[in-house]
């Protein structure tokens, strides 16, 4: 799937047109939709983080969801990894639903998430903000979008995209489908699950674009015209936790240039700063990520990205403009390719480096081009095709400009301290 960086990709589908309105079916905070059916549960006082495990969510009986705490507070991208821990005993999952009952629900708690830096140049909006509040999954809400699972080297992850075409091209966060193996896509609703690949991505904007293999027909989502203003009413839409159900809340723009620091997608290694975000308190959990943020017309105004529960008890949600977001994905479904975006799968040298930020390499991967030239766990890696390498971080974001099949210089100091160098051909990496 790798292409020239300056050539054309040809025999995708067609960009789609712009869908019909909709109209808003509308539940005010001061009273929540709480009848049967409605696929979202207020969090609680207590956050009850559930097994790992266990893949939550709301069931048509309209059984409830247990949002996942992240007692660190730190920045949080909204992705669901359900399958990491294992089994959970079902005495505990009982006395979790028992204790759910019981509890009272308190708005604006639950979700410790991402760190928002709110840009102070930005006109704020002179009415009070709409707390997060649940309310129903309409059918216009599950037009266009798809619940994403993704298979890891040591587990699963799971989140939400939005169809863009109806032949199956799919926008979602990056770090929904980040070092994964296998994908899936099921449109919301329906029941045939699509293996999805990976066209292509933008790491630094946390954008990447799917293809789901053999579709056809796929209803698209309605993509607003209009940018939301400080104020509108928006809603978020998503697979609440992994459980494989479209949960939805809603709330209201509270700044629509924020930025806000998150994880870095290289390695996590510290944080980087995502800016010109749309900031709401619609309340997004674990699995929303890549899914839309809608206007009160049900139009995507965003892909929801990030989230966080501060101590003033606002649950703040981060979304990327769709505007901003298409682009990027047409500029790789035309194959238009950049510095930051790329076209199909990178070159891959096949090291692995430990939780220190630092160029040291702790594994080598079996079969590849690292193992062929003699790298081994220890070595220091100086400097790729030219460049100098500081630090971890700095190697990977030098290396994804690179294409399989690519000849670079590669110098490193070896675990007895003797300097070396040679050339190598990047050879395909096997994880999005």
């Amino acid at each position: 799937m790798s292409q020239p960086h300056s050539g054309e990709r040809s025999g995708l589908p067609e960009w789609p047109g712009t869908p019909q309105r909709a109209d808003f079916v509308d539940h005010p905070p001061s009273t929540p939709n709480y009848a049967a059916g409605t696929a979202w549960a207020p969090p609680v006082t207590q956050q009850w983080g559930p097994p790992m495990g266990q893949p939550w969510g709301a069931g048509p009986d309209g059984s409830q969801f247990v949002p996942q705490s992240s007692p660190s507070g730190r920045p949080r991208r909204l992705t669901s990894a359900p399958g990491r821990l294992g089994l959970v005993s079902a005495l505990a999952v009982l006395l979790v639903a028992v204790a759910l009952v019981v509890l009272q629900f308190t708005p604006g708690r639950g979700y410790a998430r991402a760190a928002g830096i709110p840009r102070p140049q930005v006109p704020r909006s002179q009415t009070q903000p709409i707390p997060a509040y649940p309310t129903a999954v309409t059918p216009k809400m599950s037009d266009g979008v798809v619940l994403i699972n993704g298979e890891l080297d040591d587990g699963f992850s799971s989140g939400t995209g939005i169809v863009l075409s109806d032949s199956g091209l799919v926008l979602t966060n990056y770090h929904v489908v980040a070092g994964t193996t296998y994908l899936t896509a099921q449109p919301a609703g329906g029941s045939r699950n699509y293996q999805a690949d990976l066209l292509g991505r933008n790491i630094w904007a946390d954008v990447a674009l799917l293809q789901l293999r053999g579709a056809g027909g796929l209803v698209t989502a309605d993509l607003a015209a209009d940018p939301v203003r400080i104020g509108d009413r928006v809603i978020v839409v998503g697979n609440g936790d992994g459980g494989g159900v479209l949960l939805a809340s809603g709330g209201s723009v509270i700044d629509i240039d924020a930025a806000v620091s998150l994880e870095s997608a290289f390695g996590g290694y510290g944080f980087d700063e995502a800016v010109g975000m749309i900031q709401s308190t619609a309340g997004a959990i674990p699995g929303y990520s890549g899914g839309p943020t809608y206007n009160d017309a049900i139009q995507v105004v965003g892909v929801t990205s990030a989230g966080q529960d501060p101590d003033d008890e606002e649950m703040i949600t981060y979304s990327i403009p769709i505007e901003t977001a298409t682009a990027i994905a047409e500029d790789i479904a035309a194959g238009r390719e950049s510095e930051q975006t790329r076209i199909g799968p990178v070159g891959w040298l096949g090291v692995d480096f430990g939780t220190r930020n630092v160029a040291v390499v702790t594994a080598v991967q079996q079969g590849s081009p690292a193992e062929m030239i003699g790298l081994t766990a220890g070595s220091t890696i100086n400097s790729f095709d030219s460049h100098p390498i500081n630090s971890a971080s700095g190697f990977l974001r030098i290396a994804e400009s690179y294409d399989p099949g690519d000849v670079v210089v590669v110098a490193w100091q070896d675990e007895q301290g003797q300097p070396r160098e040679t050339t190598v051909t990047l050879a395909t990496s096997p994880t999005n």
